[in-house]
């Protein structure tokens, strides 16, 4: 029995059609998902719910949260692509895409 319905009860009311297939698809849904979603959204929402308080943060704490994500950023630049610097327009990797010179 979940939220009142019995599987009994929904597999009745699917021979009989009183029921909407959207709200049977849901329960089955619901009665197929796993304890622990239900407490890390109950979790969540209580977090949620704590940082919704207007609240006085000092500078150090406000600004550890960007820095990391820049340095995470870099980081995953590095890793992928690495650090090198482009070439000036008009390099060897832009001279398809640039319009073709008339110099006479």
């Amino acid at each position: 029995m979940l939220f009142g319905v019995s599987v009994l009860d929904i597999t009745s009311d699917i021979s009989k059609g009183t029921r909407s297939q959207e709200k049977i698809l849901i329960v089955q849904i619901l009665s197929h998902t796993p304890i622990w979603v239900f407490a890390l959204f109950v979790i969540l929402f209580v977090f949620g719910l704590m940082q919704s308080r207007t609240r006085t943060v000092s500078l150090i704490p406000a600004l550890q949260l960007p820095a990391g994500m820049i340095a995470l950023s870099l980081t995953g630049i590095y890793f992928s692509f690495g650090f090198r610097t482009m070439p000036p327009p008009g390099g060897a990797p832009f001279r398809p895409f640039l319009p073709a010179s008339s110099d006479k």
